[in-house]
């Protein structure tokens, strides 16, 4: 009867070396991006604070001193550029109006809605482990560390008088 245990043995061992290959990539891609940020950081010249979702945060200017809650909905204006391809524009002006609570809205975009008062302008840096990751979402590429110009204001549907 044939043992196995020399060809599980094998494949264990490729499976760790593969294991410590891709974590050691993980590492040095985001010792790659925290390099590319604080590039970034320094060529703009403005302050940012690190959320808990791990977004950057910098706000340009608030009109408002009430803060937005879990159960509102928001319109967020927003222009993104993609950090590893020159700061390209992948979208500008765009806008939504979306639930905070919304199960879809990436946990950094919550983050900094809860943590910003009303009418807030300000910048934001997404490194791609709280973006999208390894997916390719329309003209964004896996792994790209996104930034985004935005305004964000709490939405309160007017009533009509009759």
């Amino acid at each position: 009867m044939k043992s196995f245990k020399p060809i599980i043995a094998a494949f264990l061992s490729l499976g760790i070396i593969i294991f410590v290959s891709s974590c050691s990539n993980r590492q040095i891609m985001l010792e790659a991006e925290k390099l590319q940020i604080l590039q970034y950081i320094q060529e703009s010249g403005l302050d940012f604070d690190t959320l808990s979702s791990g977004v950057l945060l910098h706000i340009d200017t608030s009109y408002d001193s009430i803060y937005i809650n879990s159960n509102d909905q928001v319109l967020l204006v927003y222009t993104g550029y993609n950090l590893d391809d020159n700061n390209k524009i992948f979208v500008k002006d765009d806008s939504v109006y979306i639930y905070v609570n919304d199960p879809y809205l990436l946990d950094g975009w919550r983050d900094i809605i809860l943590t910003v008062p009303n009418k807030t302008y300000g910048t934001a840096i997404f490194p791609f482990y709280t973006a999208y990751n390894k997916k390719r979402i329309a003209s964004v590429a896996p792994y790209s560390t996104l930034v985004f110009e935005f305004y964000v204001e709490k939405y309160e549907p007017q009533t009509l008088e009759k």
